[in-house]
């Protein structure tokens, strides 16, 4: 027994004095040859366009310097490749970069599929339209990230210049959604006063017009939560967007007054339960970057301060449960 612990505490000790060995580090992967001529080398790209990882992988050894490639047509095109790539990955900082070189090497122009030209404006705008998005994208959601939001917003500004005075609209009112933190804020720079009770667990606003209201999955989790926490202290919220419009099935159609269309909103309000603040006209949207057609959830807790959101067509409000359930489990 005595030579057990023995034995035992000493390879404690040794334990406790080495470290274990690490393993051996994972062999570097081939570097790529890139064909030496830039046409040899973009059809060397394109014969693995059906293979995605490959394709990423050749594009992204595509010299960036030497004397055959650096002014060619095909390095114009193999960027703007990679700059499409990167915006349908959301990736817009190093769509940012590609941009850059393409302003540098090639005036702005981009070039893809072969033969296609993308002006200048049409490049910079697309990276400032995917950017904005990609602002959304990151403060949205239960985990919102506002450093990378800030992030993307700061590319999309560098897109612009002064005089498109509407996109720079657009920016502010991105930007306003991704940094306001507080409900009420929020809703006072859409121009609403409307009230938001301190005496909650947390408030959940609806910002939409009559088209989204009208969705019945939107409708029914509106109201299903309204049902399954009748209990907690929990407001739902609507705030009317007025656009002279109603839904009618899948379409919608005009109505005479302001008054037939605060008809249906409250319709709906009604059935779901849901309160409603005053109306707004829809234009009121763009304080918030956000367009016509388009809508908002915001849930904040208690204290007011805003815990997830969500913004566009189509919304989904069960993607925000889980911040709902956590401010209503505390």
């Amino acid at each position: 027994m005595k030579a057990g612990l023995a034995l035992a505490a000493v390879l404690l000790l040794a334990a406790c004095g080495e470290k274990a060995p690490e393993p051996p580090p994972a062999p570097a992967p081939p570097t790529l040859q890139v064909p030496g001529d830039p046409e040899a080398a973009l059809a060397w790209v394109e014969a693995v366009q059906d293979d995605e990882r490959r394709l990423r992988a050749r594009l992204d050894a595509w010299p960036l310097e030497g004397e055959d490639f650096e002014y060619a047509e095909e390095t114009q095109i193999a960027w703007t490749w990679r700059l499409q790539l990167a915006l349908r990955d959301g990736d817009v900082e190093r769509a940012d970069a590609l941009q850059a070189l393409l302003l540098e090497r090639f005036e702005g122009r981009g070039q893809y599929p072969p033969g296609r030209a993308l002006p200048p404006d049409i490049v910079r705008l697309g990276v400032f339209e995917e950017a904005l998005l990609a602002a959304r994208r990151r403060i949205e959601g239960v985990r919102p990230d506002r450093e990378a939001a800030r992030s993307a917003l700061a590319v999309a500004e560098g897109m612009l210049v002064p005089e498109e005075t509407e996109d720079h609209e657009l920016l502010r009112g991105t930007r306003a959604w991704v940094e306001r933190t507080r409900l009420t804020t929020l809703l006072a720079t859409l121009g609403s006063e409307a009230a938001v009770s301190d005496d909650v667990t947390a408030t959940l606003v609806a910002i939409t017009d009559d088209f989204q209201l009208g969705e019945s999955l939107f409708l029914e989790v509106l109201k299903q939560w309204g049902e399954n926490h009748a209990e907690e202290r929990f407001d739902r919220l609507v705030v009317p967007l007025l656009r002279g419009q109603v839904r009618y099935g899948l379409r919608l159609v005009p109505v005479e007054s302001d008054e037939a269309e605060l008809a249906s909103i409250a319709k709906r309000c009604g059935e779901a339960g849901l309160a409603r603040a005053t109306p707004l006209p829809v234009e009121r949207l763009g304080a918030l970057g956000l367009r016509v057609g388009e809508a908002a959830l915001v849930l904040a807790d208690g204290e007011g301060r805003i815990v997830a959101r969500l913004s566009g067509r189509n919304l989904d409000p069960r993607i925000l449960e889980p911040a709902l359930q956590r401010l209503l489990s505390r």
